[in-house]
């Protein structure tokens, strides 16, 4: 693939929430998470600029190897984030 490195960058940020907000404020364009751009895509504030350039999706996995008891944080953490990657609203790309 190609690499672009602009010569005077507008921002530099490693903070998804940060980034999106300098892209809504019209400081910079941005390469944003689905989550955060969604509802900015739909609502016409955002618009998908250089989408043949875009990374591929990350494969995300939960991994429990223990399929006894657990203890009940361990539960309760697995369980929110399974709920939470099942959200299609928030991941598109589902829980596999």
């Amino acid at each position: 693939g190609q690499t672009f490195a602009p010569r005077q960058p507008a921002l530099i940020c490693d903070d998804p929430d940060t980034e999106l907000e300098a892209t809504l404020a019209g400081m910079c364009f941005g390469q944003i998470p689905a989550y955060l751009a969604e509802p900015h895509l739909r609502s016409g504030k955002l618009v998908a600029v250089l989408a043949d350039h875009a990374p591929a999706p990350w494969d995300l996995f939960i991994y429990r190897p223990q399929q006894g008891p657990v203890s009940k944080r361990v539960r309760l953490v697995y369980d929110h984030l399974k709920q939470a990657f099942s959200n299609p609203k928030l991941f598109p790309q589902g829980l596999g």
